[in-house]
């Protein structure tokens, strides 16, 4: 930088190749990147020996975002090769907290004295023994931690999750709250069928004020606006009114639509949701298991019937999907692309914090993999499938308990945007229906 004085701020963005997967830690005097290739293979870690990295959506170079005219600074990288995840953890202090995302009355625990917690009066710090216990002192589910020492300041990212049912119910309720009024006399309407599917889920947790109501508001959205959307939240709005009512009218729309469905996201889970209650109710299913047949051959191929590619996580879902009880080479293939995308149980984010509705749905499909899939890799992974799927599962309700009214942090905004109620909705629909794998 030369010239006038001016202030800048340097960041640095990993960038992968197209045949791989990175992962981002940041935080503060500690920090690392980490990028692996999508199937097997070994993982390159790039990690900060000397410097101070501000714990953001990318490595903005500190201690401070803003340089002056003329500022010189210097930072230490080493890049190293290492075989899988529980390998890289090792690049983790041996004081660092294990999780960091947590259960909202479990406190986070540093098990270092050496690392004095820097409190702004944002936190409930406690000693136990040789240990830290911190948790928030004030309604916040997602506070940064700033810790103290030789080695500089590290700044620990903490996340304290409400449980799934609360934040369903609050949800719900809001999506209820909000629901348009077109004039006097004339129900509610809600804006789409993910709302739609998210409010019948919520009758089955804790309860809403007016279940009545909720169940009058979803029938008049699906007869009315709602009633050509021919996508998979459809498929699962039916299967809840049916679940709601009685009425095998609703389930055998279910069945028509899944009929006309194209590979697309969730499509193989609302497939499967409907041929469980086709089995239930004792009802015919082979059209049904026909058109899902036909549809999983295809997505196998990467492509669908008019010959255009279908996305990865499409064709991903199809395969745990009808690869219930199997541990074969594919599913073994996309739980490690999973794995890779979802950090194997490390602390951090992708590049750009991703988009929590993906993120959502691949917690989804790590909820789909068999049981025999856990031994195999929590030898590869920090920790098993399970886990990493319950602490990425805190980090989005967290994020978007937080949020309130606005996009939770690291979303990829849509050239159309959905509003901020719809789009909490499209993050807690996969994971309201991981609950059920």
């Amino acid at each position: 930088m030369s010239g006038a004085a001016q202030a800048a701020t340097v960041t640095l963005r990993p960038v992968p190749a197209r045949d791989c997967e990175a992962w981002t830690w940041s935080a503060g005097a500690e920090a690392a990147w980490i990028v692996a290739p999508r199937g097997d293979g070994p993982l390159l870690v790039v990690r900060q020996r000397l410097g101070l990295t501000l714990a953001t959506r990318s490595f903005e170079l500190g201690p401070s975002s803003h340089w002056a005219a003329g500022e010189r600074r210097l930072w230490h990288w080493q890049a190293t090769w290492v075989a899988d995840f529980r390998a890289a953890a090792a690049m983790l202090p041996g004081w660092w907290p294990e999780p960091v995302d947590l259960p909202d009355t479990v406190p986070l625990v540093i098990a270092d004295l050496d690392q004095a917690v820097d409190d702004d009066g944002s936190l409930d710090v406690g000693f136990v023994g040789d240990t830290v216990e911190i948790l928030p002192a004030d309604d916040r589910h997602r506070v940064t931690v700033r810790l103290n020492s030789a080695r500089g300041t590290t700044l620990v990212e903490a996340r304290w999750a409400p449980p799934l049912d609360r934040v369903l119910q609050i949800w719900s309720q809001r999506l209820l709250d909000r629901a348009r009024t077109p004039g006097r006399g004339r129900h509610d309407l809600l804006g789409s069928p993910t709302a739609a599917a998210v409010v019948l889920a919520a009758l089955t947790g804790p309860g809403l004020a007016d279940p009545m109501h909720a169940v009058e508001v979803v029938e008049a959205s699906i007869v009315g606006p709602l009633r050509d959307r021919d996508e998979p939240e459809a498929v699962l709005v039916h299967l809840g009114l049916h679940a709601a009512t009685g009425d095998t009218g609703w389930l055998e729309q279910a069945a028509t639509l899944v009929a006309g469905l194209t590979p697309r996201p969730l499509a193989a889970v609302a497939t499967m949701n409907l041929l469980t209650t086709l089995a239930a109710t004792q009802a015919d299913a082979t059209e049904a298991i026909d058109v899902f047949a036909r549809t999983a051959a295809r997505c196998a191929t990467g492509f669908d019937v008019e010959g255009q590619p279908v996305a990865w996580d499409v064709r991903a879902e199809y395969a745990m999907a009808t690869g219930a009880g199997r541990w074969d080479l594919r599913l073994r293939e996309v739980a490690r692309r999973l794995g890779r995308r979802l950090g194997g149980g490390l602390p951090g984010q992708p590049p750009g914090g991703g988009d929590p509705r993906m993120i959502a749905r691949e917690v989804l499909m790590l909820r789909m993999l068999d049981e025999r899939a856990s031994t195999e890799l929590e030898n590869e992974w920090v920790v098993g499938p399970a886990e990493v799927a319950e602490r990425t599962t805190r980090r989005l309700l967290a994020d978007l308990t937080d949020a309130e009214d606005r996009f939770p942090a690291g979303v990829v905004a849509d050239l159309l945007p959905p509003d901020p109620d719809t789009f909490g909705a499209q993050v807690l629909l996969p994971l309201v229906l991981a609950q059920s794998w």
